[in-house]
C-alpha cells in the first residue's frame, strides 16, 4: 500500500507504507537490472523518489546526503552510460565467481540465530518464516530464501501489512506485524544487509552502488530501532 493511495488518517499507516516502499526498492536495487530497470534506477527521478521515501519514513537523512550528492553527479551522464556502469559493476561484484560480495543469510548470520537456524539452517528457517505467512520465492526464481533480494521483499510485504493495520485502526494487529518485521530484521536482515553494504563500500567506487548500500544500511538500522 503506497501513501498516494490513502486518504488523510493514521500518521504511522504513512510512515511504515514508505518504509515498505523502501524496501521494495531496495531489492530491486540488489538483483541484476535488465538494461531498462538500470537507466531507470539511476535516473535523476529515481534519486528523488529514494529522499522522498527517506523523509515519509521517518528516516534521519543526513548520513545519506553525501551518497545521494554522488549519485546525483553520476546520474547526468547519459542514460545507456549510467546502465552500463551499473551492470557491470554488479556483474563484477555479485555474479562473477567467485562472488566478491556474498548476498545470501547463510554466510552473514552468525549472531541473534533463532533456533530454527542453529537447528535446521539459516535459509531453511527464513523459508519456514515465508511459509508462516503463505509465502513462497517467485515461480522461477532461482535465488535461495536466505538471499538479500527476497529477504528485502519480506520486509516490504511484512510492513504493507503493518501499514495496512494502521490505517484500518487495528492497533493490536500493526503492532504484530511490527513485532514480527523486526523479529525478522533483528534475527535474519541486520548482519546480511550491514555485510552487503560495507562489503559494496569497501570493493566498489560505483557511486550507485555505493548509495544503494548507504541507504540500505539506514533503512534497516532505522527500522529495527522503532518503538513499538
Amino acid at each position: 500500500m503506497r501513501k498516494d493511495d490513502m486518504p488523510d488518517g493514521n500518521p504511522l499507516a504513512a510512515k511504515t507504507a514508505a518504509l515498505s516502499d523502501l524496501f521494495r526498492m531496495l531489492a530491486w536495487q540488489f538483483a541484476y537490472p535488465s538494461e531498462q530497470q538500470a537507466r531507470a534506477c539511476t535516473s535523476l527521478e529515481y534519486l528523488g523518489a529514494c529522499r522522498e521515501l527517506v523523509r515519509e519514513a521517518g528516516i534521519e537523512g543526513a548520513s545519506l546526503e553525501g551518497s545521494f550528492a554522488r549519485f546525483e553527479t553520476a546520474a547526468r551522464l547519459e542514460a545507456d552510460r549510467r546502465a552500463s556502469l551499473l551492470r557491470v559493476e554488479h556483474t563484477r561484484l555479485f555474479i562473477t565467481p567467485p562472488p566478491l560480495v556474498r548476498r545470501d543469510g547463510a554466510w552473514w548470520v552468525k549472531r541473534n540465530r533463532t533456533l530454527a537456524s542453529k537447528k535446521m539452517g539459516e535459509r531453511c528457517a527464513v523459508e519456514q518464516m515465508y511459509r508462516e505467512q503463505g509465502l513462497a520465492n517467485r515461480p522461477g526464481a532461482t535465488d535461495p530464501p536466505d538471499h538479500l533480494v527476497s529477504e528485502l521483499d519480506f520486509a516490504s510485504f511484512v510492513a504493507s501489512k503493518e501499514a495496512g493495520s494502521w490505517e484500518e485502526d487495528d492497533a493490536a494487529g500493526a503492532r504484530a506485524w511490527r513485532q514480527l518485521r523486526e523479529d525478522f530484521l533483528k534475527h535474519h536482515v541486520e548482519e546480511l544487509a550491514l555485510g552487503v553494504a560495507s562489503e559494496v563500500v569497501r570493493a566498489s567506487d560505483n557511486p550507485f552502488l555505493r548509495c544503494y548500500a548507504a541507504l540500505l544500511r539506514a533503512v534497516v538500522v532505522s527500522a529495527g530501532e522503532e518503538p513499538l
